[in-house]
């Protein structure tokens, strides 16, 4: 029974470890130009096109 409670305690101090990490990088520290949020959104639809087209293949395929 004691393994259990050592296993959980690690869990949860890996949850607040987490947590504090996402609270302290919640807002972003830069602003982004316009051409590159245009960029970013491109990247963005390229990898829904190239995982869409795997997810493809892999349907066909079956």
């Amino acid at each position: 029974m004691r393994f259990f409670e050592i296993i959980s305690e690690i869990f949860k101090n890996l949850v607040e470890t987490v947590k504090s990490i996402n609270k302290k990088y919640e807002k972003p520290n830069f602003v982004l130009s316009k051409p590159m949020k245009f960029i970013l959104v491109l990247l963005r639809i390229y990898l829904i096109v190239i995982v869409s087209l795997v997810i493809i293949k892999f349907v066909s395929i079956l």
